[in-house]
């Protein structure tokens, strides 16, 4: 596993690499949905929006895994 470690105070494990890329795909993909979850139709929309944001990291560390970044 390689990991960052900048000026020898920041450390970057592997699992912060994973959480950082599912955020900023989920940054993304919110752009898409936001106005359809928050139109009135859905009962708790910030729900629906926390498990799209698990979904997103799921799926970095998926992408992470298979393109052996950090391995």
């Amino acid at each position: 596993m390689k990991d960052l470690t900048l000026g020898a105070i920041i450390f970057f494990p592997a699992l912060i690499w994973v959480i950082l890329l599912g955020f900023f795909i989920w940054l993304l993909v919110r752009v898409a949905y936001r106005d359809i979850i928050f139109n009135g139709y859905f009962w708790h929309p910030n729900l629906i929006d926390l498990g799209v944001l698990f979904l997103c990291i799921y799926l970095s560390h998926k992408v992470i895994i298979s393109l052996e970044i950090l391995l």
